[in-house]
């Protein structure tokens, strides 16, 4: 009897590992169309923002985009995440790809893309299109759903830009829009 207490005197006072915690400061990676946006822009938390409390003039800091086009590249899907540093720089991540019709992933490279990033800091683009840029990334759409009352895009994203010395390298990220 007194082993069977010891034994569970030891086992009450054994330390419980933490369970990990969620990346701090990122929207949660859901599919539920809760119109976020977010990702570790060079190990730091990125998500889209406004510094001002009454910018009903602005563009918005979430917009997004699905579109059946007439050719073969249709449809097309785009979203666009503006964030106002506290500075006043302004910064815009857009992804896009051309005949995104189903779940899967799509290869985010400088050619021969199924996907694209445009990074905009303070109006300097960094494109593809850009002679002097490398690129490399993927696009993950989780969940579409293109409902006849309400559309649900959802999907991860990585990707590395490189223009120069410049680059800019995303981890994590993650949106869930409903339009």
């Amino acid at each position: 009897m007194l082993v069977m207490w010891l034994a569970l005197v030891l086992i009450a006072c054994t330390k419980k590992k933490d369970p990990e915690p969620a990346p701090p400061d990122l929207p949660p990676a859901t599919e539920i169309g809760a119109n976020t946006f977010g990702c570790y822009l060079n190990g730091v938390p990125w998500t889209p923002r406004t510094n001002s409390p009454y910018c009903l003039w602005c563009s918005p800091i979430l917009d997004v985009n699905y579109e059946v086009a007439i050719g073969n590249d249709g449809p097309y899907f785009w979203v666009v995440a503006t964030r106002e540093n506290p500075d006043g720089k302004k910064q815009i991540i857009q992804i896009s790809s051309g005949k995104l019709n189903r779940i899967g992933s799509y290869k985010i490279l400088k050619t021969n893309a199924e996907a694209s990033i445009t990074l905009t800091s303070n109006y300097n683009y960094i494109t593809p299109a850009d002679n002097d840029v490398s690129l490399d990334g993927e696009l993950i759409i989780t969940k579409l759903d293109l409902g006849s009352t309400r559309a649900i895009i959802s999907g991860k994203f990585h990707f590395k830009i490189q223009k120069g010395n410049d680059i800019f390298e995303a981890k994590d990220g993650r949106f869930d829009i409903s339009f």
